[in-house]
């Protein structure tokens, strides 16, 4: 490191037994925008369900003899935060040591400024490298690496997504049910009107069949009136017949009485003119 390979701009502090301990950089990128850590605000936060991309203090001059591999500290993994790209780092590549952290937990997590993110390690190769020669190399600041779409895209914002998905869906649901009130009012207003409609219908027919009742009892009750007074008539009639029937009675008895004087006054007629002669 003091000849100038392996890293630029470490320090000796951070070098372990087999390792090298990255610091985090003041520069780092989330959801669509770049932020800058400063003295006054140090401390950087990955959202829950979100991610952030940095960079190490550190720059990578990696001998074409050597492969470097780095991961996070056991601290950030135990908070539940993944290293989402590959973590090697290729034979002769030259430049920033950048990477994705990702935060997949329901709190945030929070990093300070020049603090111990990852450790990088390295291996000798078999052969002596060609070297890393693409698109990357030399590449310092994150213009080199993140294109101008993804830079401004919002990516990592899930959370908010949700919460912007669940009040479109409370807005839905809500008006859904206004809907389906709606709905349901003018079923229920539909029937009152149909009920109200046979109501005055049948209002109506018990209204005629009372006036027929009234007029059929009130021919009844002239029916009963008239057959009083026949019945009237008819005793009167009998009574009349009874009273015919005695008088006839009484003419017959009268008649025989007659007839039986007669009979009596022709039998002394007789004997008399027997006796004369």
């Amino acid at each position: 490191m003091n000849a100038g390979t392996l890293l630029e701009g470490g320090d000796l502090q951070k070098v372990e037994t087999a390792s090298y301990d990255l610091r985090l950089q003041n520069k780092y990128w989330c959801q669509g925008k770049y932020h800058d850590l400063t003295d006054n605000n140090p401390t950087m936060e990955i959202p829950p369900y979100s991610f952030v991309i940095v960079t190490a203090v550190e720059q990578a001059i990696t001998p074409r003899f050597l492969v470097g591999t780095f991961d996070i500290r056991v601290r950030l993994f135990i908070s539940g935060v993944i290293l989402s790209n590959g973590p090697q780092v290729d034979p002769g590549y030259r430049g920033a040591l950048l990477c994705i952290l990702y935060n997949p937990s329901g709190r945030k997590v929070c990093l300070t400024r020049y603090e111990h993110f990852a450790t990088i390690q390295y291996q000798t190769t078999a052969l002596k490298a060609k070297g890393y020669t693409a698109q990357y190399q030399d590449k310092k600041t994150f213009e080199g690496f993140v294109d101008a779409g993804t830079a401004v895209s919002p990516g990592g914002q899930i959370k908010e997504d949700l919460a912007t998905l669940d009040v479109t869906l409370s807005k839905k649901i809500s008006d859904f049910k206004n809907f389906w009130w709606l709905v349901m009012a003018v079923v229920v207003a539909s029937i009152i009107a149909v009920f109200a409609i046979l109501a005055t219908m049948s209002y109506s027919l018990i209204d005629k069949a009372s006036q027929a009742t009234e007029k059929a009892n009130d021919v009844a009750s002239k029916a009963d009136a008239a057959i009083s007074r026949l019945e009237l008539a008819g005793e009167k009639m009998s009574r009349t017949i009874e009273a015919g029937e005695a008088q006839i009675a009484k003419m017959k008895t009268v008649i025989d009485e007659m007839q039986q004087t007669r009979g009596t006054s022709e039998n002394d007629k007789t004997k008399k003119q027997r006796s004369v002669r």
